[in-house]
């Protein structure tokens, strides 16, 4: 999967393969699924060939993606699956905790984001 600015993008070449009929987009539980199939057949003078393989391949989604937020285009034999806003920043609420015992680190204005006694030392120091 790759990134496209928020989006997460698979892209699956599928010369010669009936999409139609041998390939599905699933997604369920978090996770999305392509599978299909690949079927060939030739046949010639005094031969017949057959050849016969199956694909899938499975992606975890970000738990902040809604299963409709997946879609999928097939254009020039090449399948197209965009998951929207897989890669976009999400707030979790998290917040740094301090640790006893250990001095706070410094913010980018050089000052210590832990809490200071008399004098500006640190308590934990």
């Amino acid at each position: 999967m790759v990134r496209e600015g928020d989006d997460g993008v698979v892209r699956l070449e599928l010369p010669g393969v009936d999409v139609a009929k041998d390939v599905t987009v699933e997604v369920e539980g978090g996770r999305l699924t392509v599978r299909g199939e690949r079927r060939d057949e030739q046949t010639g003078e005094g031969f017949r060939q057959s050849r016969h393989g199956s694909f899938r391949r499975t992606f975890t989604l970000p738990q902040h993606v809604a299963d409709d937020a997946v879609s999928a285009s097939y254009d020039a034999s090449v399948l197209t699956v965009r998951v929207a806003g897989a890669h976009a920043s999400v707030e979790t609420g998290a917040r740094r905790v301090a640790i006893e015992g250990v001095p706070a680190p410094e913010t980018t204005d050089g000052s210590s984001d832990g809490e200071t006694g008399e004098g500006g030392e640190d308590k934990a120091a």
